[in-house]
């Protein structure tokens, strides 16, 4: 992967990370929990933006691999 799209992939999925409904916060706060993640003492709220930024790219990710399965489907 270039360096430019690998760039542009981690910017979209900054901004994602300041989407994410109440919902998909706590889902992400108790996963890290489950898996005994913590966040270093001074960085709690950047730990959790991390994990936010993660789940809204991976949310995104999915819904565009269904459109184009969606698509390629209605074209054969």
């Amino acid at each position: 992967m270039q360096r430019i799209e690998l760039h542009s992939r981690i910017m979209e999925a900054v901004k994602l990370g300041d989407w994410v409904k109440q919902d998909d916060i706590q889902f992400c706060i108790e996963i890290a929990k489950v898996y005994g993640c913590k966040p270093l003492e001074t960085d709690v709220w950047n730990f959790y933006k991390f994990l936010f930024a993660l789940y809204g790219y991976g949310k995104v990710q999915g819904k565009r691999e269904e459109r184009a399965k969606r698509k390629r489907g209605a074209r054969a």
